[in-house]
């Protein structure tokens, strides 16, 4: 495709729009870049996003608590690696992969109002509407992605801004007033609906093209936190550029060798030269030890910090997936989640806006998605069940509904 439109450059920058992409806000304690890194490596590779490896990229969040907060923005790795390798394949390096959300954070710093104010911000990117909260001086504090068949529907935009902003005011305790517009047509979609009490709806200063987010990923530099391509673990294949330099080197070497012995090494000098090698070599050995012990030791201070018992703090990862999976015409009343010796007791409790036989396929839904949820959550008790077994132990005046199983 980038080849029909006539460029003839060896460099490409592309955004992609895949459903597929996951925004989780990660808590990890405080340290050193490198072993925070790795860190998260290892919580991501626990949890189970896809049915896949993820490659995943980040941009700092604030903190809570004392301990950092990142937004990882997370894509299956076998999407991200045939992007890579078609451009491999077409003969161009492929100096970034973007989200759109990526590009859309820069526009944060474009609002007018003061760098310190709470802001929301929605855009219509064709098929996906994107919700980014975040403030003036471009901290993004949280992102997340919408299908939206179609021409977008201003009840559904509106429902998702709310939601957005309800899960920013529960993370951050903070409550944003300002909810700024980016796209054709979604001022006017959203129309007349009512919004929430005191959000004000402001379109965005920027008047995006078709070209608004192939641009915004061209002025992206490849070293960005947003870049999935310098994300993505390499193979162990070697270039035919690399070869021919190897192959370079290499007569050069043999050449160097064959004068050297043409002049006659002296054996005292070499004999010296290895001295002197390999107390060097020694001295970098100890060296290289002494830091790996320091990094082990602050490896498993910040492993103890992250995880003070053997039981991971999945409570609040849950209670925000939950969240954002109960169905629009449910509204949750009780959640307790306890830890037991042998997995996390669930039971969860609501009310809908239908009778109980009228909410059986919603129902049914909604526990399908807790079983193939990220979590698999086991469900041995609900009101579903209960009505397809007969209703006993049912009200049918009642409208509530009730789950109960385990996480393992």
């Amino acid at each position: 495709a980038v080849r029909e439109l006539g460029y003839r450059g060896g460099e490409v920058a592309i955004v992609f729009d895949n459903r597929n992409i996951i925004y989780h806000l990660q808590e990890v304690p405080p340290g050193s870049p490198g072993l925070v890194l790795r860190l998260v490596e290892r919580l991501v590779r626990q949890q189970p996003f896809f049915d896949e490896p993820a490659v995943w990229v980040h941009s700092a969040v604030p903190g809570v608590r004392g301990k950092s907060r990142w937004l990882l923005s997370l894509a299956p790795e076998s999407f991200v690696r045939g992007i890579q390798e078609a451009c491999d394949a077409a003969g161009m390096r492929l100096r970034g992969l973007f989200s759109p959300a990526a590009i859309l954070e820069r526009e944060f710093a474009q609002l007018p109002g003061a760098g310190d104010e709470t802001l929301l911000l929605a855009a219509d990117a064709g098929g996906q509407l994107y919700l980014q909260s975040g403030r003036r001086d471009g901290s993004l504090m949280f992102s997340r992605s919408v299908a939206m068949a179609g021409a977008p529907d201003g009840a559904r935009v509106v429902q998702e801004i709310n939601r957005t902003l309800l899960f920013t005011q529960q993370q951050f305790s903070v409550t944003i007033n300002q909810c700024w517009l980016l796209g054709p047509g979604l001022r006017a979609a959203i129309g007349n609906t009512p919004v929430r009490e005191g959000l004000t709806l402001e379109e965005c200063p920027a008047r995006p093209d078709e070209f608004y987010y192939a641009v915004g990923a061209a002025r992206l530099q490849p070293s960005a936190g947003a870049n999935f391509a310098r994300r993505l673990p390499r193979g162990s294949g070697v270039s035919p550029r690399g070869l021919a330099l190897a192959a370079g080197l290499a007569l050069v070497m043999a050449v160097g060798f064959v004068t050297l012995v043409e002049r006659g090494v002296r054996v005292a000098a070499r004999e010296r030269a290895q001295r002197e090698q390999a107390q060097a070599a020694t001295g970098e050995i100890l060296r290289q030890a002494q830091a790996q012990l320091q990094t082990i030791a602050l490896e498993k201070r910040l492993i103890d910090a992250a995880e003070p018992t053997n039981h991971p703090a999945i409570a609040p990862h849950f209670l925000t997936w939950l969240s954002l999976t109960t169905p629009d015409n449910f509204t949750l009343q009780a959640v307790n989640l306890v830890r037991t010796n042998e997995h996390w007791a669930v039971r969860i409790e609501g009310t809908g806006d239908a009778s109980l036989s009228g909410l059986l396929p919603a129902l049914e839904r909604f526990e399908g998605a807790l079983t193939n949820g990220v979590f698999r959550m086991q469900v041995t008790d609900s009101t579903s069940r209960r009505l397809l077994a007969g209703g006993q132990g049912l009200s049918p005046s009642e409208p509530g509904y009730f789950l109960e199983g385990f996480i393992p």
